[in-house]
């Protein structure tokens, strides 16, 4: 479905709307208020469905591996640029006793023009490997405590209502849910972003009606 605003000049008014352009469509009406889903939405973020220990517990868990992983790759990095740097510096070195011996005033210029283009390059790796040792240096990420992870999951709801263009709603909104099922004019199945399907307690998020305009807003899809 594609998105859409429609005017009502009587009413003075501007609707934001999802509509289905295909001719071939057979679903009436093809299309729904951006509110209804907007609406789902905040009910479904006010039931605090990423705030359990269980989300909690997998988040950590989750971080630790992504942690280990950044801190073996960056060595890694850090290995493959010590040894690129090591052969700059070989290949200039060799450069340096070509000049020093050549007579040919067109290989010269050559050779000098070699030479900057490696130091540039050796310039260009120590930078790099500067920037990695500070992070091998600085170990493992720090994984936000239980009361961190709960601060941040609970300023959600205030986080989507404080945005005011739908530009920035869609860039929220984007971050936790990847697509939403409507049937006629109601929002019948949320489907959630990674890691937050993994991180949803279904037992909060499937509790209740919310009193939306929905068939079964809470029906999460993974």
């Amino acid at each position: 479905m594609c998105p859409g605003i429609t005017t009502k000049p009587k009413q003075n008014k501007r609707y934001f709307y999802f509509r289905c352009d295909n001719d071939e469509c057979t679903r009436k009406p093809r299309s729904i208020r951006a509110k209804v889903l907007l609406d789902a939405i905040k009910v479904f973020l006010a039931r605090k469905p990423f705030s359990s220990r269980a989300a909690y517990d997998h988040y950590a868990k989750e971080m630790e591996l992504v942690s280990e992983e950044r801190v073996r790759q960056a060595g890694t990095n850090l290995l493959t640029l010590r040894l690129e740097k090591s052969k700059l510096e070989n290949r200039l070195a060799r450069a340096k006793n070509l000049l020093y011996d050549e007579k040919d005033e067109r290989v010269q210029k050559d050779t000098q023009q070699d030479i900057a283009r490696l130091k540039e390059q050796i310039e260009t790796a120590e930078t790099s490997i500067a920037k990695i040792e500070k992070e091998v240096a600085a170990g493992k990420v720090a994984i936000l405590t239980y009361e961190e992870f709960l601060e941040l999951m609970e300023k959600l709801p205030k986080t989507l209502a404080s945005k005011e263009t739908m530009a920035d709603l869609d860039y929220v909104i984007r971050k936790v849910f990847s697509n939403f099922t409507v049937r006629g004019k109601n929002l019948e199945t949320i489907t959630l972003s990674a890691p937050f399907d993994a991180l949803c307690d279904q037992k909060v998020a499937s509790s209740g009606h919310g009193g939306t305009r929905t068939l079964n807003p809470f029906g999460i899809r993974f």
